[in-house]
């Protein structure tokens, strides 16, 4: 066995939840940056930019929720 599957039993709890946060706390802030630069790069279209963007809008929350849901069944 390697050092990572003893992490929770040989490292103190604080530093071992820092540790295993990390890697989600990155990754949800590179969604986070690709969904704000999605969204500028969308409002910027001609004639249509304010129209898609409205969809987005509406369609982001709906899509978190799904992603959320997939990720509670993932891990449950």
């Amino acid at each position: 066995m390697n050092d990572s599957d003893h992490l929770l039993a040989a490292m103190p709890v604080p530093k071992a939840f820092f540790k295993l946060a990390g890697p989600a706390v990155a990754a949800q802030l590179i969604n986070i940056l690709y969904n704000l630069v999605d969204k500028m790069f969308i409002g910027h279209i001609p004639e249509v930019g304010k129209q898609a963007l409205a969809g987005v809008g509406v369609t982001t929350p709906i899509i978190l929720a799904i992603s959320a849901f997939a990720a509670l069944v993932s891990m449950g």
